[in-house]
């Protein structure tokens, strides 16, 4: 009898494309899927990887966290992956030329506001200079708390990611070296938290729920969220949806979540069949009528969505972060003194001085 394949998911709404197409029940063999939250996906994945736990299948975070997995040994290589995928994703899968990852959803930033309470609609792309001066102009029309940031402490890096590097550095340079303490990455910072004037006093505390349901009641005029929240961001639960628009912010990051397979795992052979059943085009069509998010270019052609064209720009555009060491460790300093400097128990030196010296321990 064949063994049944254990699936550790993380909860982000994309993620539902497998519960509501009921993708797993109809895979021929025995699975199981089990999601958690965002909070604690990262310390669950790593008890599989290491051997406290028992899953067969984790998702990725793309290439985030590709480099650190695969040199630590804890990813088999996944050789049965498709074609067809938008250009783009690779970065993604493969690591020094070999394959390991096979795509779910991609989460990139996309910029989300209502044209009935912004004036109309705005350009396709916008840089983050350009889509600061329109907020502005909101503001002194007198509007007030339209903007919703999501700048819960598990988020905030990468929301603030298009600003940290809109004056041409980013917080890594191209190997890895950290450089978040540049007076370019500092003024990003100054920028972002710039933006809370025009935001709930809570917006500290926003998540991707909390950015969906403002959205979707229209409490909020305008946010920026990922790609692989639009599906479910405009279902029938979204008020007025058709006033929704969509830009790309020019330094915009994408990264794309995957299965990957467990090397402890007994069934990788079995997983490799599961894998190229998840990233087939039928699956993906299936899903991405959730996520929001189609993998194979093909169905861009179609136009199958109001933000297709949108999210094909953003695939374009977005710059991903370098491959690291520790990549994760890292990262969590940039999010821990990031919200320090976003609810203003640091100024954005300070919090980008202090995540560089942390960084320089790792």
């Amino acid at each position: 009898m064949a063994e049944e394949i254990r699936i550790l998911a993380v909860a982000d709404p994309a993620v539902q494309g497998y519960v509501k197409g009921k993708v797993f029940e109809e895979y021929p063999g025995k699975t199981q899927l089990d999601i958690l939250p965002w909070s604690s996906y990262y310390p669950a994945m790593m008890d599989s990887l290491e051997g406290r736990s028992t899953y067969d299948i984790v998702m990725v975070a793309g290439h985030l966290w590709l480099k650190e997995l695969v040199d630590a040994g804890y990813l088999a290589e996944f050789s049965a992956l498709g074609t067809g995928f938008l250009p783009g994703l690779e970065n993604d899968l493969y690591y020094e030329g070999r394959p390991y990852l096979a795509p779910s959803f991609f989460d990139g930033h996309i910029l989300v506001y209502r044209k009935n309470a912004v004036g109309g609609n705005w350009p396709l792309q916008l840089t983050p200079a350009e889509y600061m001066e329109r907020l502005q102009g909101l503001y002194e029309a007198g509007q007030r708390d339209f903007l919703a940031i999501k700048a819960h402490p598990s988020e905030i890096f990468t929301d603030a990611l298009p600003f940290l590097r809109m004056y041409g550095k980013d917080v890594y340079d191209e190997k890895g070296r950290v450089q978040c303490d540049s007076p370019e990455v500092v003024a990003g910072l100054t920028a972002y938290c710039g933006l809370r004037k025009y935001a709930p006093e809570d917006t500290g505390n926003y998540g991707n729920e909390e950015i969906l349901k403002k959205m979707q009641t229209g409490k909020a005029a305008v946010a920026v969220t990922w790609s692989g929240q639009l599906g479910i961001l405009c279902n029938d639960d979204c008020r007025q949806k058709e006033e929704l628009g969509f830009s790309v912010l020019t330094t915009a990051w994408n990264t794309v979540w995957s299965f990957g397979i467990n090397k402890r795992s007994r069934n990788i052979p079995a997983c490799c069949d599961l894998l190229a059943y998840l990233c087939s085009e039928d699956v993906d069509l299936k899903v991405s009528g959730v996520s929001g998010t189609p993998l194979h270019e093909k169905f861009y052609g179609q136009a199958l969505y109001a933000w297709s064209r949108c999210q094909y720009e953003m695939v374009k555009l977005a710059r991903p972060l370098p491959y690291m060491e520790n990549a994760s460790a890292k990262n969590a300093a940039l999010y821990r003194h990031i919200a320090e400097a976003f609810a203003g128990k640091a100024s954005p030196a300070e919090a980008m001085a202090a995540a560089k010296a942390e960084i320089m321990t790792l």
